[in-house]
């Protein structure tokens, strides 16, 4: 593990030098894992890319955007683990007031055998830049089906904004909120809550998150949910366009598991 982090520390020496810019059309990151659990140990690598039509924005720290997203995009993403690999691409289309999301994916279990998924992610109308109403089917616990819901940007103080997310169906019921702050002296805040409940299976699920920039290149990460599992991170740009990101992740019910991720990503 050791030698795997010396290389993926010396890219971040080698792309430091990239020419500064805070209007980003193409994303990309290079993510490794390593998972520990009763001296067992689980590595996975992800390469991911996404590419928008228009330039997106920062609000003050160069990891942030608008909450809701109205810029069309084509996305790649590429997983690899001990037991499973994974290739998917997805688009997301923007009209003057229509939109829609696509996936493929294609899943290789270390069993030989491969799954193809082609997907509608969701349907959508925007009344304008601060309101959707969604048709989606990406509900914080997988395979929940259908939402029906709507998505609010409510505008506060210069970039400062309150998200709200919610989703409807049968029995189903899911919330997602964000809160995005200026501190001011280049210091900013951004919290954020999940809860989902579905009546037939008694089941419920929360999470919350926080983030604290202590610069527009500099932030700490904090997350915890109701399973009991708990992650730190940290995220450093080295110039408007390169940044590395590690996290610490556990439970406080199984200490044995642990989690270490470090990651890479150049946005231009």
């Amino acid at each position: 593990m050791k030698n795997k982090l010396l290389v993926i520390t010396s890219l971040a020496v080698a792309f430091s030098s990239a020419i500064s810019a805070e209007e980003y059309q193409t994303f990309t990151s290079l993510n490794y894992s390593n998972v520990e659990f009763f001296n067992q140990t689980y590595e996975s690598y992800s390469l991911a890319a996404t590419h928008y039509f228009d330039p997106k924005v920062s609000l003050g720290p160069l990891v942030e955007f608008e909450y809701i997203n109205t810029t069309s995009n084509i996305s790649a993403f590429t997983y690899h683990s001990d037991f499973i690999d994974v290739n998917a691409l997805s688009a997301e289309f923007f009209g003057d007031n229509f939109f829609i999301g696509l996936s493929y994916e294609k899943r290789e279990t270390d069993f030989f055998r491969t799954e193809d998924d082609f997907d509608i992610d969701f349907l959508g109308y925007s009344f304008n830049k601060n309101i959707q109403l969604i048709v989606s089917e990406r509900a914080i616990v997988p395979g929940a089906g259908s939402l029906y819901g709507i998505k609010y940007n409510h505008d506060l103080e210069g970039n400062d904004y309150l998200g709200l997310n919610v989703g409807l169906n049968d029995g189903i019921f899911q919330l997602q909120t964000t809160y995005f702050a200026d501190l001011g002296d280049d210091h900013y805040l951004k919290l954020g809550a999940q809860y989902f409940s579905r009546k037939d299976l008694g089941q419920y699920y929360g999470a919350v998150n926080a983030s604290y920039y202590f610069s527009k290149m500099t932030s700490l990460s904090l997350a915890y949910d109701k399973t009991k599992d708990y992650s730190v991170g940290l995220r450093h740009f080295f110039n408007n366009n390169f940044s590395t990101n590690i996290s610490y992740g556990s439970n406080r019910d199984f200490s044995d598991l642990k989690e270490y991720q470090l990651g890479l990503a150049y946005w231009f």
